[in-house]
């Protein structure tokens, strides 16, 4: 049975993805991640949006929760000039994998990224996956190959391939924060 065009537009709006992949399963990059739905936004008493600060210890709640305005209400929250609207996030760098370039302990500010094609190789982002929260170097293979791959600064570390539907949320990095 094959579904008509104006079923399949709406799904694909639905679920943020294309008429194309719900019809056939093949990603296009196109696709949404898993998109986040609305943005939970915590905000001062000036009803300024505050960066949510995820620390390495709070990431498997972070995963399982990152839409509980409740969970995220009792994390940590810093505010930086330059870094509002809400599209921001703070995350504790744990691991040597991005030695030299972050270092155990550092916080990485990161912006939100909602579309795969919006990747730019070479560049540092914070992934959230269905296993858990890590830094890398990713290249965009996801319209040549289906997939992205993951890199480390580090050399003792092997890059990885890792499937955008693991992906939940993808975060680029934009400042370091040493502490």
């Amino acid at each position: 049975m094959q579904i008509k065009m104006p079923v399949l537009k709406k799904l694909a709006e639905i679920y943020h993805t294309t008429p194309e992949y719900i019809e056939t399963g093949v990603r296009t990059g196109k696709e949404s991640f898993n998109s986040m739905p609305t943005r939970i936004l915590i905000k001062d008493q000036r009803n300024n949006p505050l960066i949510l600060l995820v620390p390495h210890k709070a990431e498997a709640g972070y995963r399982q929760n990152m839409n509980d305005e409740k969970y995220l209400g009792q994390l940590d929250t810093i505010s930086l000039p330059g870094f509002t609207g809400g599209d921001f996030r703070a995350f504790e760098v744990s691991g040597t994998s991005m030695e030299p370039t972050f270092s155990p302990g550092d916080l990485v500010i990161c912006e939100h990224i909602e579309r795969p094609e919006d990747i730019q190789d070479g560049q540092v982002y914070v992934l959230v996956t269905t296993e858990g929260i890590c830094i890398k170097r990713v290249t965009n293979l996801v319209t040549k190959k289906g997939y992205l791959i993951i890199e480390s600064d580090n050399p003792q570390f092997k890059p990885d391939i890792i499937q955008p539907e693991e992906v939940l949320e993808m975060w680029l990095y934009r400042k370091k924060l040493t502490v």
